[in-house]
């Protein structure tokens, strides 16, 4: 499995770079056989909003974005690494994503966070945006709390094995449980069954198996709600004897 580990700041002074190559490194070391590349976006020219077309079209007219585009169209796992900027993610990790659609679409993704006490407004609001291009988001990111690390006076993290090492395993059940997901029966993705429109919501979840449009569900309260007082004066006369 191709495995991308976007680095989602391009601030100067971060410390993105560092916490990825640990990343890299211990999943490579939990699984040998692990294709895990980095990609660091300070090295991808994506001005914002440059494409005449809706990225949902996929036509794209600037050679950057469509070499973006190959690049993210070969990725079968993404663990984005982003840190907690005033409560939120990046812009540029934004722009990134915004870029494209259907390359994310039905790729397992996990969030890898880190603040100074873990991060986990910035990762809610980014899988609120990886759910928006469907992809297949991890239940619970890795929050990695800066506060207990220490910070030498060039900005590396003091002996990161050890700093990190409590994040290990949270680290890889939240890589496994992503990539199972993409094999799993259950991930149905609207895109499969459903045209875009106003009711082309992912679909209702009902006894974990069978799934229904949120359409239906719609207008199927409206129509019970319709219906209801001529039920009621029904039955009310039935039992009055007037009919």
């Amino acid at each position: 499995m191709k495995i991308y580990l976007i680095i989602g700041s391009v601030r100067l002074g971060r410390i993105g770079p560092q916490i990825a190559e640990w990343i890299k490194k211990e999943i490579q070391a939990n699984d040998p056989s692990s294709d895990i590349e980095l990609i660091d976006l300070r090295e991808w020219y994506l001005p914002m909003d440059d494409e005449p077309n809706l990225p949902a079209s996929g036509h794209y007219e600037k050679e950057h974005t469509k070499a973006w585009a190959r690049k993210i169209s070969q990725g079968e796992m993404f663990i984005f690494l982003t840190p907690q900027y005033n409560g939120g993610y990046p812009a540029a990790l934004k722009n990134a994503i915004d870029h494209l659609y259907a390359e994310w679409s039905g790729k397992p993704a996990c969030i890898v966070s880190y603040a100074y006490r873990g991060g986990g407004r910035a990762a809610a609001q980014l899988k609120q945006i990886l759910t928006g291009v469907r992809m297949l988001t991890q239940e619970n990111a890795v929050e990695i709390s800066l506060s207990q690390l220490v910070v030498d006076d060039s900005g590396c993290i003091t002996d990161i094995e050890n700093a990190l090492s409590q994040y290990k395993q949270a680290m890889f059940r939240a890589g496994r449980a992503s990539g199972n997901r993409q094999f799993s029966s259950n991930a149905v993705r609207r895109s499969d069954h459903y045209e875009e429109g106003v009711y082309s919501n992912i679909p209702f979840k009902i006894h974990n198996r069978k799934y229904v449009p949120y359409w239906v569900l719609h207008f199927g309260f409206l129509g019970l709600g319709f219906f209801a007082p001529f039920l009621v004066a029904y039955y009310q006369m039935k039992r009055s004897g007037s009919i």
